[in-house]
Order: C-alpha cells, then sequence, then structure tokens
C-alpha cells in the first residue's frame, strides 16, 4: 500500500499464498498507511526476503482474533515492522519462520520510526522459528508493551518461548501494565 490511505480487513477476509521481496503478503509504506485486521482476519502462508506476511512503516491494528500465520521470511517472517503494532482481543502472530532473525516480529525502533509492539486481551506471540529470537528481535530501540484490556498490570497479553527461548534482543523497554501504551 503506497502513498497513505487506510487497508480494512475484517469479515475472515485473507491475504495469502504471495511472493515478494518486501511484504509477501502486505507492504505498508513509509507516508504512514494505517492497516486494520478485525473478525478474524488473516495474513498467512506468504513469503518475502524481509516481512514474509507484513511488512510495516506505517500503523497496523490486529482485534477480534485476527492472525498473522505461517509465513516465511530471511527476517521477521510475521511482521517487519518500524511503525507500530498493536494487537487486541486474541489477535496472534503464530507459526512463522524466519532463516535468521525474527520468526514472529522483528522490530526497529530507531527515528524517525520508533517502533512499538502492544499486546492487549490475550493476544500472543507464539510457536515462530528463527535463528535468532523465534519471538520478537528488537533491533536497536523500541517499546514492547503487554497488558490487558483495561491496562492493568496484568500479563495477559503473552510472548511465549518460541525457537531459540529467547524473545528480545538489544536493548529493551518492557512495560508491564498501564504506562506507556497500555492506557
Amino acid at each position: 500500500m503506497l502513498g497513505g490511505g487506510t487497508l480494512v480487513m475484517r469479515h475472515s477476509s485473507s491475504v495469502s499464498a504471495n511472493t515478494a521481496s518486501l511484504g509477501g503478503g502486505i507492504f505498508l509504506d513509509a507516508l504512514w498507511p494505517t492497516l486494520s485486521m478485525s473478525d478474524s482476519s488473516s495474513v498467512h502462508g506468504n513469503i518475502a526476503e524481509d516481512g514474509g506476511g507484513i511488512f510495516n512503516l506505517g500503523q497496523l491494528t490486529m482485534n477480534d482474533i485476527s492472525s498473522v500465520t505461517e509465513n516465511t521470511a530471511d527476517s521477521g517472517a510475521g511482521i517487519r515492522s518500524q511503525g507500530s503494532i498493536a494487537m487486541n482481543d486474541s489477535s496472534s502472530v503464530n507459526a512463522n519462520t524466519a532463516e535468521g532473525t525474527g520468526g514472529g516480529i522483528f522490530l526497529i525502533g530507531t527515528v524517525p520510526y520508533n517502533g512499538s509492539v502492544t499486546l492487549k486481551g490475550s493476544s500472543s506471540v507464539s510457536d515462530n522459528t528463527a535463528a535468532t529470537s523465534g519471538g520478537i528481535y528488537l533491533s536497536e530501540e523500541g517499546t514492547i508493551s503487554a497488558c490487558d484490556a483495561t491496562g492493568t498490570d496484568e500479563w495477559i497479553g503473552t510472548v511465549e518461548p518460541n525457537d531459540p527461548n529467547d524473545f528480545l534482543d538489544s536493548d529493551v523497554t518492557l512495560i508491564p501494565g498501564g504506562t506507556g501504551g497500555c492506557a
């Protein structure tokens, strides 16, 4: 998606079985477009060098059991992001495979993008595989927040063990509860 705008996926819509260099399923460009996934929508079975499912330079919101699954890439098999990712309402990034780094999510937090991931309401990053950081790989700076739907200190959103068991590399700001992005 180039040049801004909003892409809305809902009612069990899917993007699957595509191949590209960047963003096998969906590419969101640097002019801050928005992708909103809801109602069990999915991005699955796509292949790319970077961002097998989604290459995100904008704002990605996943609601209502949306998923990014079974994508393949050299890095960021599920999602490669320099933008923001908000996972809500049991959304998931799972069963993605990276040859290199970031099986589930490869997050870059450098200026001007300030990449971030927020997990709420039983959302999860699980069962992903990579040579380094199966779950979430955080490159440089950025924020990863996990909280419940009300923004309390419960860790309902989860980043579970992936392959290998580390899910974060680099300097990480991991924020439980209502501070920074979960309010």
